[in-house]
C-alpha cells in the first residue's frame, strides 16, 4: 500500500484504541467514517447510505478510516486489521461510492483511495459531502463542483459559494446566503426553496 507521495507503508499494525473504536460500529452494513480531532477526544462521525441501484448489487463496503493528527496519519481499519493509508493528515474524509475521499488541503488538494491514491483536484475544498454516487465539493469563489465517482470527472453546478450542503437521498441541497438562500439541486435543475439562511442541515430519513 502507499501513500499520495509513492511511499511504501506496511499493513497489519496493532493499536491499542481498537476495542474502543470497533464497538461503536453499526451493526448494519452502513458506511462510517470517523476523524479524530488532534489533541481531545471528540468524534467526528459520518454515515452515509450506500443505496443500491440495481438487482445485482454488491454488499455495501464496511470499513473505518481514523484520522490520528499530524503525528500518525491516516489510517484504516477493515475488522481484520490496521493499515496505515498515508503520514498526510486530511482535513476533510467522506465515503463515495467504494472510495475514500480525503481532502489535503492547500497544495496538496482531494485524493481517493480505493487500494491506492488518486489524485482528484489540487483545488482546496471549503467543505464536501456525498450524494447520489457523487461528491460534492465547494471551492469558495471558484463555485459549487460535482465529482463522478463511478464514471469519474467534475462538473461545475453553479458558480456561488455554499455556506451549508446536505444529501436529502438522490438530491443535494445548498445554502447559498441571503439574499440567495437555500436550493435543492436534482440532478438535472436546481429548486429555490427559501430564502432564509440555515445555520446547519441534515438531510434526514426515518425509517419506522
Amino acid at each position: 500500500m502507499f501513500d499520495p507521495d509513492g511511499n511504501s507503508i506496511g499493513s497489519g499494525c496493532s493499536l491499542a484504541s481498537t476495542n474502543q473504536i470497533t464497538a461503536s460500529l453499526p451493526k448494519d452494513g452502513t458506511y462510517i467514517i470517523v476523524a479524530f480531532e488532534s489533541g481531545n477526544d471528540e468524534l467526528v462521525e459520518y454515515n452515509i447510505n450506500l443505496e443500491c441501484l440495481s438487482s445485482s448489487c454488491a454488499d455495501p463496503i464496511d470499513r473505518l478510516a481514523v484520522d490520528f493528527g499530524a503525528s500518525r496519519g491516516l489510517w484504516d481499519y477493515d475488522h481484520m486489521g490496521w493499515d496505515k493509508l498515508t503520514s498526510w493528515d486530511p482535513e476533510d474524509l467522506v465515503g463515495c461510492r467504494e472510495f475514500l475521499v480525503a481532502d489535503f488541503g492547500t497544495g496538496r488538494g482531494i485524493w481517493r483511495h480505493l487500494g491506492s491514491w488518486a489524485k482528484l483536484t489540487n483545488w482546496d475544498p471549503e467543505q464536501m459531502i456525498a450524494w447520489n454516487g457523487k461528491l460534492a465539493a465547494d471551492f469558495g469563489a471558484n463555485g459549487l463542483w460535482t465529482y463522478d465517482c463511478t464514471a469519474g470527472g467534475w462538473s461545475k453546478l453553479s458558480s456561488w459559494d455554499s455556506s451549508h450542503m446536505a444529501a436529502w437521498r438522490h438530491r443535494l441541497v445548498a445554502d447559498f446566503s441571503p439574499p440567495k438562500g437555500i436550493w435543492l439541486y436534482d440532478g438535472t435543475s436546481w429548486t429555490r426553496l427559501t430564502g432564509w439562511d440555515s445555520q446547519d442541515m441534515e438531510g434526514v430519513t426515518l425509517i419506522p
